[in-house]
């Protein structure tokens, strides 16, 4: 998986070098809206199957889940200024789970802190990469205007934190990966992110160091390993899941059409709705696989 990850970034890299923005963000839109909704269409099974209920799926924990999403998308339209910084809060934990929940020893708070703390590293790398972007989009989710001296600040901030925590974690013996290794993915993410376009370099990091990943855990999880059959399996639950996800966001989108910050910041608010309950779900599979 890792060998795979680093070769499909370095084709990504050389699609921002070869080919114009336009082509890098329709690549960028049809990875996300595949793979990476994909990667959390099968929430409720993997509900299901952490609580041990070998029944079909309920129709309460359908509602719930629904309802959780509804919410989210109602709080980014009614209290954005809130809804923005706790999205951006639960998705930098969901990306630093992802990332180090096999590279770390369990039972441990700081583990919890230390994900908070990278995820948010990954998202000043990408913000610090394209401030003038990422300002036009967070003022058109939420109103907040934000400098390019904040992120480049962040950046530094957040940098330095989980360096901190790294030295710590390895002192402690507690690391099961090498820092060298995670210093050279820091620099291969750096690279892309300050090549690619806003939404190519987000897609980079969302699918292939994330998305991909994740399901590959979540097939073991429900399967016990990884084959034709199991992520045929795992496709025919998703599929319905997804269809719906994607069907509401084109609606949506079809009524917007024409501003293209605007397209982004309904996008990522969509992203962030489907993102809470999600991130509740695969931190229950850690938990109990």
């Amino acid at each position: 998986m890792r060998n795979f990850m680093l070769v499909s970034s370095f084709i990504a890299l050389g699609i921002s070098v070869c080919f114009p923005s336009w082509v890098e963000d329709m690549i960028a839109v049809v990875l996300i809206l595949t793979i990476g909704i994909m990667h959390g269409a099968n929430d409720l099974i993997l509900l299901k199957k952490s609580k041990g209920d070998e029944n079909t799926i309920s129709l309460k924990n359908l509602f719930y889940y629904i309802a959780a999403v509804g919410l989210i998308a109602a709080l980014f339209i009614l209290l954005p200024h809130w809804a923005l910084p706790v999205f951006v809060l639960f998705s930098a934990y969901h990306f630093g789970e992802q990332h180090w929940e096999i590279k770390l020893q369990k039972g441990n708070l700081l583990n919890g802190l230390f994900y908070i703390i990278y995820g948010l590293f990954i998202f000043a790398l990408l913000f610090a990469a394209h401030p003038e972007e990422v300002q036009q989009v967070i003022i058109k989710m939420s109103g907040l205007t934000l400098t390019s001296a904040f992120f480049d600040k962040s950046l530094f901030c957040l940098a330095a934190l989980t360096l901190v925590t790294i030295a710590f974690l390895a002192w402690k013996k507690r690391l099961k990966t090498s820092w060298l290794q995670e210093l050279f993915f820091t620099i291969v993410f750096v690279v892309i992110f300050n090549t690619a376009t806003l939404l190519w370099a987000f897609a980079v990091y969302f699918v292939i160091w994330h998305s991909i990943p994740s399901i590959k855990e979540q097939i073991e999880y429900l399967y016990g390993g990884v084959s034709k059959s199991t992520v045929t399996g795992y496709l025919g639950y998703a599929w319905k899941y997804w269809a719906a996800a994607l069907l509401g966001l084109g609606v949506v989108l079809y009524f917007f059409w024409g501003d293209e910050y605007l397209l982004l910041a309904i996008f990522f608010s969509f992203l962030a709705a489907i993102t809470f309950p999600h991130v509740l779900v695969i931190s229950r599979m850690h938990k109990y696989r």
